[in-house]
């Protein structure tokens, strides 16, 4: 076989390669859509603190549901955040999220915020906003989470 097949071989295997890996891609990405437009319907949220929002303006990842964080525990310093109102609240606990990794607990935050921000510095992870919907892929294009306006 000359030089030439040979290539056109291993760039046709190649794109076939590509093309299955693409498909895979997509049949997880409409699975994973499927999942999360079936839990937001099926979701009774009962107070803005069962809600999720991504801000790319928050530098750290604030809750105050303790249900959406695993091990949370008391911290050894209180520490102070400024909202969007300009009001201080104040956290003596943190604990870990599933996506965010660690987070600090604000009782009297109205929401529970993840920072866009954090999640691309500290997780590597990219976030793409797009017609109302959030996908949250990591360092391996994985998608990880897909959220709703």
């Amino acid at each position: 076989m000359g030089y030439t097949k040979i290539l056109s071989k291993l760039q046709k295997l190649s794109e076939e390669k590509d093309e299955e890996a693409m498909k895979m891609k997509t049949i997880r990405e409409n699975e994973l859509r499927e999942m999360a437009e079936e839990d937001y319907k099926s979701a009774q949220l009962k107070k803005d603190g069962d809600r999720i929002c991504l801000d790319s303006g928050a530098n750290a990842h604030m809750f105050s549901n303790p249900a959406l964080v695993e091990d949370v525990q008391k911290t050894k310093r209180q520490s102070t955040a400024v909202v969007a109102n300009g009001n201080r609240i104040r956290s003596d606990e943190d604990g870990r999220h599933r996506l965010a990794g660690r987070v600090k607990m604000y009782p009297d935050l109205n929401c529970n915020v993840i920072s866009i921000g954090k999640l691309s510095k500290e997780r590597n992870y990219t976030t793409i906003l797009k017609e109302g919907i959030a996908y949250i892929i990591d360092e391996k294009d994985v998608l990880m989470e897909i959220g709703y306006q």
